[in-house]
């Protein structure tokens, strides 16, 4: 983090990665005990998942093959994901709160313990939300926008021969644009922290950052979401369907313990990694972050104190 601004602007995939476990190492205690205490459980809730649907829902056990469709009741299903949705980012929200904190408060070389950390996490959290809406209504409006344009060629041309490839080619540019829309809103959740802006602003400071950068973030994005599938898979085939193997419920156990524990490491990494892209594509835009600047905008932000501006003119 301390490492010139060229330094930075060549970092590559890798050596984000490289610098995000460099943090992790300078801070190793405090964020460890954040993993623990708020990513553990969102790794429960998120690698459970399919376990808890077959023991609310599936009435034969040992016919998994069947999931989802001998469902006793689409309207309980309903209501169980959106209480899953709403446990998600209820633990979400907070982690990549206290995560981005910690690491703005070690930029900054400001002493820092997890009590401090848990007391801030409203006011960060509600910042992380409101971005998070903003991401939430252009993804929603690109779908829209895509549904919209393609029934309309429905209804002008009708369903001829070409209609067909014409919705592939709608499906694709909806698809890329929630890619990239993604890739911002990463961008902007650490933006929504570090610095004044969050909401629409936040975005909008995201999409500037991110422009040359996103071949790296996009890498960034497929190497973690191939390492939380592969977790998931592993999980499904050794906890979920683990009898289905020969697996007795003790060595399920132990499985369960291992992956909920690398599922919450890898979220760490991912969430520091995303810090770490949001300073590389500052430094390609030849954007620099003082640290006595970031220093006051945490103190004032989040702590309620006096900013330093103020202190100095009344000084």
């Amino acid at each position: 983090m301390d490492k010139e601004t060229d330094e930075l602007e060549v970092l590559d995939m890798v050596g984000v990665i490289v610098m995000a476990f460099k943090i992790l190492r300078s801070a190793a205690r405090l964020l460890w005990t954040i993993t623990l205490t708020l990513m553990l459980p969102l790794s429960l809730l998120i690698l459970a998942r399919n376990f808890i649907l077959d023991l609310l829902f599936i009435k034969d056990l040992p016919e998994r093959m069947q999931r989802y469709s001998v469902c006793r009741n689409l309207g309980e299903l309903f209501l169980l994901e959106a209480a899953y949705l709403s446990l998600i980012l209820a633990f979400l929200l907070p982690s990549m709160a206290a995560v981005v904190y910690t690491v703005a408060c070690v930029y900054t070389d400001k002493e820092l313990r997890y009590g401090k950390v848990i007391r801030v996490l409203p006011r960060v959290s509600m910042r992380l939300f409101l971005t998070l809406f903003w991401y939430c209504l252009f993804v929603l409006a690109d779908y829209v926008a895509g549904l919209v344009v393609l029934l309309g060629w429905i209804f002008i041309v009708g369903l001829d021969s070409g209609a067909f490839l014409f919705g592939v080619v709608v499906a694709t540019v909806c698809i890329g644009v929630h890619v990239y829309a993604t890739l911002v809103w990463q961008v902007a959740s650490v933006a929504c922290v570090v610095e004044e802006r969050y909401g629409l602003g936040a975005m909008k400071k995201g999409d500037e950052l991110l422009r040359g950068q996103e071949g790296t973030g996009l890498a960034l994005n497929v190497v973690f979401l191939l390492g939380i599938n592969l977790i998931g898979w592993c999980f499904d085939k050794g906890v979920v369907e683990g009898d289905l193997h020969g697996l007795g419920m003790e060595e399920r156990t132990d499985n369960a313990v291992i992956l909920f524990l690398l599922h919450s490491a890898l979220i760490l990494i991912t969430c520091l990694s995303h810090i770490v892209f949001y300073f590389v594509c500052k430094s390609f835009h030849y954007e620099s972050v003082s640290k006595l600047v970031l220093l006051d905008h945490l103190e004032v932000c989040f702590e309620g104190h006096v900013p330093l501006k103020s202190q100095l003119k009344h000084f």
